[in-house]
Order: C-alpha cells, then structure tokens, then sequence
C-alpha cells in the first residue's frame, strides 16, 4: 500500500535552512541533500514503518551522506506519513521531542 508523504510547515523550515548552509558550504551540496532526502521519501511510500521507532508513534532515520535525522509520524489508517523535523545530528535531541510534542 503506498503512503502519501506530506511535510509539515516546520520541517520545510527546516529543510530551507539546511539547504541554504549547504549551499554556503559548497555549490553542488544542496542538490545532493536534496536528491538522497528524495530517495528516503520514496522509500517512505511503501514502508513507513522500515525506520527507527522513537516514543509511542513517531519514527526517524538518518541519511547516510549527511548527518541529518528526519522525524516522521505514520497515519496508518489515514495512509499518510508526515515529516515533523529535520535536524542535523549535532543538534540537541531535545529539540525533536519539543517538535514531536
């Protein structure tokens, strides 16, 4: 059954930053995120519960070329995944159970 990913208006937030320091850093990084964060949404579709259990009912993974965890939530009746957060994993994990919360 394929899920219907959607992103939430604080992970796009999120999402844009990364994409902006990336870009500031070196002028093909942001397509790169891009294109691996991609690939992980698509996997997503067809199985939203492949990824790491964190609390009651949301999950996460981490991309493998840059060290950023994406947050999700599965509505499993509704067959829809929605990311919370993108976070880099230097970042406090606190900051993902603020947004999870």
């Amino acid at each position: 059954m394929i899920y219907e990913v959607l992103i939430s208006t604080e992970a796009q937030a999120d999402y844009l930053n990364h994409i902006q320091y990336l870009g500031e850093q070196a002028p093909d990084l942001p397509d790169q995120f891009d294109k691996e964060l991609m690939e992980y949404l698509g996997i997503l579709e067809e199985y939203p519960f492949l990824f790491q259990p964190l609390g009651d009912s949301y999950r996460k993974f981490h991309l493998k070329k840059f060290r950023h965890n994406i947050i999700y939530r599965v509505h499993e009746i509704k067959k829809v995944v929605i990311v919370v957060g993108i976070f880099h994993r230097s970042q406090s994990p606190k900051r993902w159970y603020e947004r999870m919360t």
